[in-house]
């Protein structure tokens, strides 16, 4: 099996292949350089692999959502393999780095072109729903990280966003998959705010224009779940009941207090990419969104975080 591993040319193999050439030491590490040849070539830098990986997945004409029974709008097999390989490498690297890096640089950007293009903003490149999709399942991958190295407050931040998000969803016609994908997310986030999180997917599920699929269901009834457990006094830490594998859908975050998604920049809900965190407390830092407490404004309070390597599935 490892044989196959270490030879294989898929996305993942390579991902695995540059954790190891980092990780091995010694006899290990001996050996891979004699078997594989890492001598002859100097290690890829893990942060340009993860934002080619992301730019592939950005960029691929083919790229489309695939119907499902069970999931719904569900990502393709191709884009689930880039997203897996992307939460193994940034798992390696571990949150802080992740969310200076990844979460602030490259995916809330992408978020924040998303939404001032459908509110009709000049220059802005249009970005396909599913590209959105993609980079919110990501994000709710990538934020489990943030839960098992013990950053809660971080991934609250987070999760508020997309919580919002999903609540004008309707109101502002925001595309099915991308809806769906932002209810996967942030299932996968609930841990941070489990009391929270099953308030808004209950509404968004009574309110439902379409129907919900199976999958979607069984994540929901885990996060209430998790809420009777989290009142009744048991910790909540860890993965949260919808982590998504190679079987999930789309959507999108970012959100105003009010009916009205913010435009952008820090203000809007969505960091720019020159945030990061100097300092990780409890409540946050520069590159990471939070909702404030007025029902008027959205603010971008960052927080430290990003994803586990784990494929729990939804």
């Amino acid at each position: 099996m490892w044989h196959e591993v270490f030879l294989s040319q898929s996305v993942i193999g390579k991902a695995m292949q540059l954790v190891a050439r980092q990780r091995a030491r010694g006899e290990v590490l001996s050996c891979l350089r004699a078997f594989l040849g890492w001598e002859k070539s100097a290690p890829v830098d893990v942060g340009i692999m993860v934002s080619k990986l992301l730019l592939t997945i950005q960029l691929c004409p083919k790229t489309e959502f695939q119907s499902s029974e069970e999931f719904g709008e569900d990502l393709s097999s191709n884009t689930w393999e880039y997203i897996f390989a992307i939460d193994l490498l940034c798992c390696h690297q571990r949150w802080i780095w992740t969310h200076d890096n990844i979460i602030s640089k490259e995916l809330w950007p992408v978020m924040d072109k998303w939404i001032k293009y459908r509110k009709g903003h000049a220059n802005i490149a249009y970005t396909p729903d599913v590209i959105v999709a993609s980079i919110l399942r990501l994000i709710g991958r990538l934020g489990q990280l943030g839960l098992k190295e013990g950053f809660p407050s971080a991934v609250k931040n987070i999760s508020s966003v997309i919580g919002m998000f999903i609540q004008h969803a309707q109101d502002e016609e925001i595309p099915w998959g991308v809806q769906l994908a932002a209810v996967y997310a942030l299932c996968d986030l609930s841990p941070s705010n489990p009391a929270e999180t099953s308030k808004i997917l209950e509404a968004w599920r009574s309110k439902a224009s379409s129907s919900v699929p199976s999958a979607v269901i069984r994540c929901l009834d885990e996060v209430g779940s998790l809420n009777a457990e989290a009142s009744a006094g048991f910790p909540t830490a860890g993965a949260s009941a919808g982590s998504p594998t190679a079987g999930a859908s789309a959507g999108s975050p970012t959100a105003g207090a009010s009916a009205d998604f913010p435009t952008a920049g820090p203000s809007a809900g969505f960091p720019t990419a020159g945030a990061s965190t100097d300092s990780l407390t409890a409540g946050a830092s520069a590159g990471s969104p939070t909702t404030a407490a007025s029902a008027s404004s959205l603010t971008a309070q960052g927080s430290a975080g990003s994803p586990g390597v784990e494929s729990s599935a939804p």
